[in-house]
């Protein structure tokens, strides 16, 4: 009876987040929101910016000129497995239907938001990258009010790469099939710093429970599982 009392007691402890100096199993789930740190975007036609730390306009705003935009956030203090993301933002100018693609971006994060005018060939590379590589997902967009705050689920690849990251992580977004008209963008403004920029990376966690509660869980349902063939034993005997 008292081996009974020991193992049951045991799996109370492990289980109960109340229990003073054990630690809590967390929920099997949470969502965490991260700001961006920095957004902007980078033109085809290096003459014009890069625009650093302002909306990230994705898509055409005159001449021609293709802008693809980026978002930075910091992973530092994400714990837990991701099971779900996505991305959050307000739309800004949208005057046209649209396709949105957002890819991954192997320009390391710092690179991007280090503001360098006149740095054609590096301007050029971090424009490409952010159009190109792993597509993290393609979005049929249709135009709403520019305060709509718009939310981007992204795919299985993307869940993968936040996995395996650390620290700062970037995407990029451009226009897929862009149609080249002047109207054809996206999270812009009339002006490029009339626009507040405001994203959000929203990230679905499978929290893991702390190894010290687990190892209380294990033997606690072991000890109870010995106790139960402990019984079947001495019933055994005693016919």
């Amino acid at each position: 009876m008292k081996n009974r009392v020991a193992a049951l007691a045991l799996l109370l402890f492990a289980i109960n987040p109340f229990t003073a100096g054990a630690a809590t199993i967390k929920a099997a789930s949470s969502a965490d929101t991260l700001s961006h740190i920095s957004t902007g975007w980078y033109a085809a036609d290096n003459g014009d910016g890069p625009g650093i730390g302002i909306v990230p306009i994705t898509g055409f705003l005159g001449s021609n000129n293709e802008y693809r935009g980026y978002f930075i956030f910091d992973l530092s203090r994400v714990q837990g497995r991701i099971a779900g993301a996505r991305i959050q933002v307000r739309r800004g100018v949208q005057s046209t239907p649209l396709t949105l693609g957002l890819w991954d971006v192997t320009t390391p994060a710092g690179a991007v938001m280090t503001y360098a005018p006149g740095e054609n060939d590096r301007n050029q590379n971090i424009w490409n990258d952010l159009g190109s590589g792993k597509l993290y997902g393609a979005f049929s967009m249709s135009t709403g009010s520019r305060n709509d705050l718009l939310e981007f689920n992204l795919n299985k690849q993307a869940i993968n790469d936040l996995n395996n990251a650390s620290g700062l992580f970037t995407i990029g977004s451009s226009l897929i099939n862009p149609i080249g008209d002047i109207q054809s963008q996206i999270f812009g403004g009339h002006g490029y710093e009339s626009w507040t920029a405001e994203s959000y990376l929203v990230l679905d966690i499978k929290e893991i429970p702390e190894p010290a509660t687990m190892a209380l869980l294990i033997a606690g349902m072991f000890g109870l599982l010995g106790l139960k063939r402990k019984k079947a034993r001495s019933y055994k005997y005693s016919i």
